[in-house]
């Protein structure tokens, strides 16, 4: 539903951050305690991140306006981040 004096753009934003808490949050929480195991990212592992990043690229300019949404973004930005920092060195520890 369109809410009311939203852009098409901040509709669609907001449906990615929705998108984000309540199945990408999940997907990342669970590519962390791999990667907190010793694990390394395979290649869906590797798509996944990148189709995040991307619409988190998107949606950027739009959820500086809402705090929960901003605090969702920063959240998963702050988490890939950690996802990265422990990918490497994962890899570095084989």
């Amino acid at each position: 539903m369109r809410g009311r004096g939203m852009t098409t753009e901040e509709n669609t934003a907001i449906v990615i951050i929705r998108e984000m808490r309540q199945h990408m949050m999940p997907r990342v929480n669970g590519l962390l305690s791999k990667l907190q195991k010793g694990g390394s990212l395979d290649s869906f592992d590797m798509l996944f991140l990148d189709q995040l990043i991307q619409q988190l690229k998107h949606a950027a300019p739009i959820v500086r306006c809402d705090k929960s949404y901003l605090a969702v973004h920063c959240e998963l930005l702050s988490r890939i981040n950690t996802l990265t920092d422990l990918a490497i060195a994962n890899d570095l520890n084989c």
